[in-house]
Order: structure tokens, then C-alpha cells, then sequence
């Protein structure tokens, strides 16, 4: 667990402050269910096999929800941040998909609003 032994009394401290301040219940939070509102935006999803606080079956499901989306990477790891070591090693991949989908004009007139 993160932060070792000391981080599951966190936890347990940590969520009743989290729902006292207003916060929804861990149990509700659903990235999924916000995926829908992408529309034309097309993700790459990115998840590592050894991620233990990240479900494949949950990007899964955000993939499914997500209007347009490639197939999911799933990057063989042991740990929690193979995905980030994917965009690391992969970057003339990732480069390229965003180069596929972003024309200059679309950044500029984004950024300038």
C-alpha cells in the first residue's frame, strides 16, 4: 500500500474527512461515466498489466463509454507505472498520434480561443 503500513489508517482517516467536506463516496466515482462527453476527441488509453490501483476492466469500461477511441495499449509491467513508461519509451508513437489528429490551425485557434 502507498506510504507503507502508515496508509491504510490514512485511508480510513482520509475518506470520512473526504465525504465530510462533500465529497461523493470512492464507491460512486466512476471515470466512465464521463467518457460519453469526449464526443469528437479521440483518446489513446494507455494501462499497465501490473498497475494495482488501476483495473484494465475499468479503462476498459472507459474505452467503452468513449465515443472515439483506439484499442487500449496494455503494456506488460510489474508495477504501477508501466503505463507512464509506455509514453516515455514509446514518444514517437504517442508523438504520432497526436500528430494524426492535430492540425496546426486546430492548436492555435484552441489556444487563442
Amino acid at each position: 500500500m502507498l506510504l507503507g503500513p502508515i496508509g491504510v489508517s490514512l485511508f480510513k482517516v482520509a475518506v470520512p474527512l473526504h465525504r465530510a467536506f462533500g465529497g461523493p463516496s470512492l464507491m460512486q466515482v466512476n471515470p466512465a461515466s464521463v467518457a460519453y462527453d469526449l464526443g469528437e476527441i479521440e483518446v489513446l488509453y494507455v494501462q499497465g498489466s501490473g498497475d494495482r490501483w488501476g483495473k484494465l476492466e475499468d479503462v476498459q469500461a472507459m474505452a467503452d463509454a468513449t465515443p472515439r477511441t483506439q484499442p487500449i495499449v496494455v503494456v506488460p509491467s510489474t508495477e504501477c507505472y508501466g503505463g507512464y513508461h509506455y509514453v516515455n519509451e514509446q514518444i514517437d508513437t504517442v508523438i504520432a498520434f497526436f500528430q494524426q489528429r492535430l492540425t496546426l490551425e486546430q492548436m492555435v485557434d484552441e489556444t487563442t480561443g
